[in-house]
């Protein structure tokens, strides 16, 4: 070996020099197929991880925001529930709906008489109509129809019927119906 350092180099140089080459090519090999492969399939299943963990990160971030908007309009029909359920009487403002017909009436100068009909229900609510009888000036009886179909309460007047009594006279015969609204089953039953 030291004759390298003197200029000549000798068969034993080479085959040290050739030793050394293959031991770096074997160690070389050794590393790429024992470490660095496995750290590409490493880096590759962290890589996919990242990719899931990032694709449920964003899902969740829409669930959110979706989350969000249901709340949103739950609360929203929440309080629209509440106002539909305020303008339908329950059973004990029948009485008084009968009354503010009345003095309805009363304002407009009319003489009405009411008839019960008999109530439906449905799942929802109850429909009570009453068959109203008036009579009065035409224009009083158009007036007091009016009156109703813009009463505080949902009220639905049908089948009006106006004809000529006698001079400046008219009967108007209609169905006005009130409804109430029914708590479901479900409800009643968690309720008790």
């Amino acid at each position: 070996m030291l004759d390298f350092f003197k200029g000549t180099v000798t068969r034993r140089d080479w085959a040290f020099v050739a030793a050394v080459f293959v031991i770096i090519v074997v160690l070389a090999v050794l590393f790429v197929f024992l470490v660095y492969n496995r750290q590409q399939e490493e880096l590759a299943r962290i890589g996919g991880e990242i990719g899931r963990k990032s694709s449920e990160l964003a899902e969740a971030r829409r669930n959110a925001e979706n989350i969000e908007a249901l709340r949103a309009l739950e609360r929203y029909t929440d309080a629209l529930s509440e106002q539909l359920r305020l303008r339908l009487p329950d059973e004990r403002e029948f009485l008084s709906f009968l009354q503010t017909l009345e003095s309805i009436s009363a304002d407009h100068d009319l003489t009405i008489s009411f008839k019960p009909g008999n109530p439906k229900k449905d799942a929802f609510k109850e429909t009570s109509p009453y068959t109203v009888t008036a009579r009065g000036a035409f224009h009083k009886i158009l007036r007091f129809v009016n009156d109703l179909e813009c009463y505080d309460r949902y009220v639905r007047v049908d089948d009006i019927d106006i004809k000529y009594v006698a001079a400046g006279v008219s009967e108007a015969k209609f169905v006005v119906s009130t409804f109430r609204f029914l708590e479901p089953a479900v409800e009643m039953a968690a309720q008790k």
